[in-house]
């Protein structure tokens, strides 16, 4: 185990790499001989650990997967980079400029603050519900002819077939066997030119499904079909769903709009009803500032997100989130008072609601104003431009809202609003190099007076 950190605990890492296969070592390598101050977490539960034997690494024929990595972290530690074995919960980002605004932390509730991340977790292979195929998973199951094809050079192989890859995956199978085929019962049925194409290379097709891995052990001696007949096969090559080892960075991604808390913090809480709130960082900011908040928006991940945001803040009672397209979105009380009327909304906010995708922005805007309680407020804020780091390229057909043309766009009656913001605002940011920077925002701020 190498759970000793000799580094200062109050002082920022460098870099922390969560993963120490192949990928994190060589990553913590290069960046120790840099003399960067490194921390690898690894789970201890690399990929390729079902195989006993790994191949096409240059120098290392035949090598155990772990004697690589021992080699590896013994590489590393020598010229100064430290390992930590454990599993990472959670990331966090502090969204501040200032080192160490990244904190990691591990399933034992310690934490760790770095400038920098690497993930290199890898992925889980999530293969087909077969008795008897993930037992094999490494040894006769296989997934790389490259890696696998020479120890199972003139045998008698198949594919189970569970995407259309399978089909390039079984033609590259005949350099190294005469006698392959193909098990197609997971994948739609196959045409005629490419049954065509795979008989002129002799490779059988087979479109029952496969129910059963037969065999002793790790040794494969065939497969059982569904109508019970059993076909003879040495290895299986198959491809798993490929699974990320990422839910550490699914970290509730809701900050408080800026330009939304400078004008909020001095109004008196009421109901508010947030349009696009994505994960929920207005209206969950808007809840622990005493308003009962509602958040709209299309994604119902986003939405379950906000959900749960809510209820590790205990603001279940203050929140309510709403999936819903908003072209079409009608207010029918989805708020927190049950004799709230629809358009008693002391604040609407929108946010950025601007989409390289068509989105009938304008309508959305002008219906926002029939949810605005006498007295309330409406606020539209918008990208004005684009950052200073965004490619021209990329950006030479984007058309950026303004503050006067969103206001002209709501068609306001001057007898019953008021217009009390109507500019361009600039907000400090952070670029992806890590310098520091300024964005532009279209502000809009309107009260309906009667």
């Amino acid at each position: 185990m190498h759970n000793h950190v000799t580094a200062s605990a109050s002082e920022p890492w460098d870099t922390i790499i969560i993963g120490g296969g192949v990928a994190g070592l060589s990553a913590a390598l290069m960046l120790g001989r840099a003399r960067r101050r490194v921390l690898v977490i690894d789970a201890g539960q690399p990929r390729n650990r079902f195989a006993s034997h790994m191949h096409a690494v240059l120098g290392h024929e035949g090598i155990d997967p772990a004697e690589l990595l021992r080699i590896g972290r013994a590489d590393a530690s020598a010229i100064g980079v430290e390992f930590m074995d454990a599993s990472v919960t959670r990331v966090d980002d502090s969204g501040e400029p200032d080192p160490g605004d990244l904190t990691v932390t591990t399933d034992d509730g310690t934490s760790y603050a770095a400038r920098t991340l690497i993930v290199a977790t890898g992925i889980t292979d999530r293969l087909p519900d077969i008795p008897g195929l993930a037992e094999r998973w490494g040894t006769s199951v296989l997934h790389c002819p490259y890696c696998h094809g020479w120890e199972v050079r003139d045998r008698r192989l198949g594919v189970l077939a569970t995407s259309p890859m399978a089909l390039h995956q079984v033609q590259l199978l005949r350099q190294w066997s005469n006698d392959v085929v193909l098990f197609a019962g997971l994948v739609p049925t196959l045409d005629a030119p490419t049954r065509t194409r795979l008989g002129a290379r002799g490779i059988r097709i087979v479109d029952q499904a496969v129910v059963e891995v037969l065999g002793s052990g790790n040794t494969l001696t065939g497969v059982r079909l569904e109508d019970g007949t059993v076909v003879e096969i040495d290895a299986i090559f198959t491809g798993g769903a490929p699974e990320p080892h990422d839910r550490m960075l699914e970290a509730w991604s809701g900050r408080v709009n800026a330009t939304l808390e400078a004008i909020a913090r001095d109004l008196e809480p009421g109901r508010a009803l947030d349009l696009g709130c994505g994960e929920g960082g207005d209206a969950i900011w808007l809840a622990e500032n005493g308003w009962h908040a509602t958040g709209v928006d299309l994604s119902p991940t986003a939405i379950d997100r906000a959900r749960t945001a809510a209820t590790a803040r205990g603001l279940t009672a203050r929140t309510t989130f709403v999936v819903s397209d908003l072209s079409t979105y009608t207010d029918t009380d989805t708020g927190t008072d049950p004799d709230a009327k629809t358009d008693d909304y002391d604040l609407v906010t929108a946010s950025f609601l601007q989409s390289p995708v068509h989105l009938p922005r304008e309508q959305i805007l002008r219906a926002a104003t029939e949810l605005v309680a006498l007295h309330g407020r409406l606020l539209i804020v918008g990208h004005a431009a684009p950052p200073a780091w965004a490619p021209p390229e990329h950006m030479r057909a984007v058309v950026f809202p303004t503050p006067e043309g969103d206001l002209a766009a709501l068609h306001l009656d001057p007898t019953r609003w008021q217009t009390l913001v109507c500019e361009v605002r600039e907000r400090a940011a952070t670029a992806p190099d890590g310098s520091q920077a300024v964005l532009l925002d279209s502000v809009v701020l309107v009260q309906r007076t009667s």
